[in-house]
């Protein structure tokens, strides 16, 4: 470098500094892209995930309210309506279940427990509006009490542990690589009794989530 002109120094430094700083914006935007597609993954995944659970959470609720003001009434334009809010509380939670049913990468006996539940509840849930709609107000809550209750409870119960998934999940932007045991893998895992193994994968760590008896 001593024999080079002080221009040649110059022009030789500016196009270090070039390739440094062109290197440094390819750098920088490779990585914004990939934080967008972690953004993406995370937005498509655990958020909306945890958002069709919960809404569905809040159209169970909302449907059990519906069927007792039509149970609780005996004017008919008010049970009618009633009736109407209580189709379209079943309406918004199948809605939600076919977007959980789509993504959810977790345990699939969860979505398959759920499905269940729901197809068990539509029948019965229809003859206590029957019921209601006959004035048969006793019959329709004892009705409820002795079928519609205990299906949904066990039905938010798996909502629940869509929930903790998608809470435990919420910072893994790896959404779809979860791997899940056979059902000889896990001595509580034995869903004909309501019981539930869950294994999880956070990277290349397995961790026994929780256990519960519903």
């Amino acid at each position: 470098m001593k024999n080079l002109k002080v221009g040649k120094k110059l022009w030789i430094s500016y196009i270090i500094i070039l390739v440094f700083l062109a290197a440094s914006m390819a750098m920088s935007i490779f990585q914004l892209m990939n934080m967008g597609a972690k953004v993406e993954t995370f937005y498509n995944g655990p958020f909306t995930v945890k958002g069709a659970a919960n809404t569905m959470n809040t159209n169970f609720e909302a449907m059990q309210k519906s069927v007792y003001r039509a149970i609780a009434n005996t004017d008919s334009a008010i049970t009618a309506e009633a009736m109407e809010n209580a189709k379209k509380a079943s309406s918004n939670v199948q809605e939600q279940f076919a977007i959980v049913k789509e993504i959810f990468p977790g345990d699939p006996q969860i979505i398959a427990n759920l499905e269940k539940h729901l197809a068990e509840l539509a029948p019965h849930r229809e003859h206590v509006l029957e019921l209601a709609s006959q004035n048969k107000n006793t019959e329709a809550a004892e009705y409820m009490e002795n079928h519609n209750i205990a299906i949904i409870k066990n039905a938010q119960n798996e909502l629940n542990s869509i929930i903790e998934f998608a809470n435990n999940r919420g910072g893994d932007f790896d959404w779809g690589s979860s791997q899940y045991p056979d059902p000889g893998d896990c001595n509580f895992y034995n869903h004909s009794h309501s019981q539930h193994c869950h294994l999880y994968r956070f990277g290349h760590v397995h961790y026994k989530k929780h256990y519960h008896t519903t």
